[in-house]
């Protein structure tokens, strides 16, 4: 059984820190678009070619789109 250590949210993005003991960190990737005044998140995924091919979309329909990658850092054991 798994013990997460801690949970933090960002937006409407909640990120699970690595499990206590060990556990790699998951990067997670964000695709967010220009929507004036605003960037709005439109993909959050765990998978690159997919957050890269979803920007590239966005890209080629002259929307102004960025892939923003989320690497939580591992939390140490505590004693």
């Amino acid at each position: 059984m798994d013990r997460w250590s801690d949970c933090h949210r960002v937006g409407d993005i909640e990120l699970l820190r690595a499990p206590i003991g060990g556990g790699k960190p998951t990067t997670t990737y964000v695709v967010t678009v220009f929507e004036k005044p605003f960037w709005r998140t439109v993909l959050t995924t765990k998978d690159k070619a997919e957050a890269q091919a979803a920007e590239q979309a966005m890209v080629q329909d002259d929307v102004k789109a960025q892939v923003e990658t989320i690497t939580p850092k591992p939390l140490k054991a505590r004693r």
